[in-house]
């Protein structure tokens, strides 16, 4: 499989040099500006009851609504044609592939494998093959969509439907399954049952993290649902590296595993309030069963709820958003199926919770991002709910941290940028598998992002790690030394050196 995925990925990058040739337009930016709110980027084009030009490119529905590919299509419009693309429909790829080396970890560590934990995003030292991603779409005319927010301009006055799709496959997949999806089917053989031998065989994964069908409905100045498998994409920084969007870098904040990933169901969103005067307004409700699951492992749902501001001209955006419900599996032979996701067991209903407030301002060629997040799952005293990663009882969790990221857009193509980030785990459990130690996390990250062509995008990064309040628990270098189930490294610090290549065909 592993041959066959790199012949097709040789293919396509050959295909993509050959293709994208004269596509590359000097006059305008190698690929789009990266704010998530990237209306900005248009502030002085109205979004029209039209899917022409003044929309944004699409990021599977989760930042911005789209018109036209964003990520590529020259591959598949070069062997079949643009007779879709014609029709509003789009196939496009994204291939994303890394490098990195750090100061904690040695040549035992690495042959263990995800020897860059944990750091989110960037699994193993030396070279990474994070994601080849094949992806599908028609086109809402919109003006608000699930998890973006509202837009402004005119209120489309007809009725509007399209899709996403997204089928990837990489290391970075292993985390994207889905439980009674493609969680153990044979592609992601053996590591699916075994993590360990997976990290040491850097196995790569398939998932397919999107597979949503979206309709917009024109009432109320615009209702806007999509149902299927979506990221809820709760906080600022979301799992894609799609272009544009909110990840300037290549390495995740650890607002990103802690917070979830993927779920099934419906997410709605209205408009409130639309003032070309004091701004744009929209709220979200949605209804899932939970984290990364087909079924509920306890057969309650998860709830999931947003409101979002935009000011008048797009410069500016401020988000609230959750996700919360019954976070339990039920005791019983199948408790441990669902591990690392659900990890803990219980016959009551234990909330779990995780919250967002973000926002973003845009002043001339600067853009500057806050996150501040908060999570919780729910204990008791209850003898039978027990914490499945050390089978203790479990009296509950919290966790809760802050980041903010600062970017410089030195010209069309160029930028650099810097995140700073303080990571509260006291209880060890937000970001397991990445890890389970007890421990405040601080990071410091800074780099360029470069748009080298209007399809090759490099984000060379430097990243400064360590703990504090970790009881002498390390959690960077090699991990294979367990302490009461909590698996122990031998550094307290970590810096790395890392990059990738996002390449879009």
């Amino acid at each position: 499989m592993r041959k066959v995925l790199s012949l097709i990925l040789l293919i396509g990058t050959l295909a993509t040099v050959a293709l994208a040739g004269d596509n590359t337009d000097s006059s305008s930016p190698a690929g789009t500006p990266n704010p998530p709110e990237a209306a900005a980027a248009v502030a002085a084009k109205p979004t029209v009851a039209k899917a022409t030009g003044t929309q944004l490119p699409h990021v599977g529905t989760c930042c911005m609504p789209g018109a036209g590919p964003a990520t590529g299509g020259t591959l598949f419009q070069g062997i079949f044609g643009d007779g879709l693309a014609k029709r509003g429909i789009y196939v496009e790829n994204m291939l994303q592939l890394g490098v990195a080396i750090n100061t904690a970890s040695d040549p035992a560590g690495r042959a263990v494998g995800t020897s860059n934990y944990p750091v989110a995003g960037v699994p193993d030292q030396g070279f990474n093959f994070n994601t080849l991603s094949l992806l599908t779409h028609k086109d809402v005319t919109t003006d608000i969509s699930p998890r973006g927010g509202p837009y402004r301009g005119a209120v489309p006055t007809k009725w509007s439907w399209g899709w996403f799709t997204e089928w990837t496959y990489g290391r970075n997949m292993q985390a994207a399954r889905m439980y009674g999806w493609e969680m153990n089917w044979g592609i992601n053989q053996p590591g699916a049952g075994n993590s360990a031998l997976a990290a040491q065989n850097r196995q790569s994964f398939f998932a397919m993290q999107h597979e949503e069908f979206e309709i917009y409905m024109p009432f109320l100045k615009g209702v806007d649902i999509i149902i299927g498998r979506f990221a809820p994409s709760i906080g600022y920084e979301i799992p894609p590296s799609y272009r544009p969007g909110p990840d300037y870098f290549y390495s995740r904040a650890y607002a990103v595993p802690s917070s979830p990933v993927d779920t099934l169901g419906m997410l709605s969103a209205w408009n409130v309030m639309r003032s070309e005067k004091y701004g744009y307004v929209s709220a979200e409700f949605g209804i899932n069963t939970g984290w990364m699951t087909v079924k509920s492992p306890n057969g309650r749902p998860n709830y999931q709820q947003s409101l979002r501001y935009r000011s008048p001209n797009m410069t500016s955006r401020l988000d609230y958003e959750s996700m919360v419900g019954c976070g339990e599996v039920q005791p019983g032979a199948e408790r441990a199926k669902y591990l690392p996701t659900y990890r803990v067991a219980s016959p009551n209903c234990l909330m779990r919770q995780h919250h967002s407030i973000n926002g973003t301002q845009t002043f001339g060629k600067w853009r500057a991002a806050l996150d501040v997040y908060y999570g919780k799952m729910e204990g008791d005293k209850n003898a039978g709910t027990i914490y499945l990663l050390n089978n203790t009882h479990f009296n509950g969790a919290f966790y809760q941290g802050e980041y903010g990221q600062l970017v410089y857009q030195a010209s069309k193509t160029l930028s650099y940028g810097a995140r700073i980030e303080h990571f509260r785990n006291p209880n060890g459990y937000a970001i397991v598998p990445v890890s389970s130690v007890k421990s405040n996390f601080n990071s410091i990250t800074v780099g360029p992002h470069y748009d080298f062509a209007k399809w090759v995008t490099l984000r060379p990064e430097m990243r400064y790690d360590f703990q504090t309040n970790n009881h002498g628990l390390n959690a960077f270098g090699l991990q294979n030394t367990k302490v009461n189930g909590v698996t122990k490294g031998t550094e307290n610090h970590q810096v790395a050196f890392q990059m990738d290549m996002l390449l879009y065909f």
